[in-house]
């Protein structure tokens, strides 16, 4: 994620941060969670859901 041309400086800086909480820690909060969600969508490493239709 972090060699990603997506993602700015700020947004780097933040992926670094949560990984180093992660690997002292174990834990994630939900924000960092959602952070890393949002920030591999923009990386092109998840799909983006909310653009697709569900068939009922």
């Amino acid at each position: 994620m972090l060699a990603s041309p997506a993602l700015d400086a700020a947004q780097r800086i933040r992926v670094e941060a949560i990984a180093s909480w992660y690997r002292r820690s174990g834990d994630l909060l939900d924000i960092e969670r959602q952070d890393l969600e949002h920030f591999g969508q923009l990386a092109g490493l998840l799909p983006h859901y909310a653009d697709q239709r569900v068939a009922a």
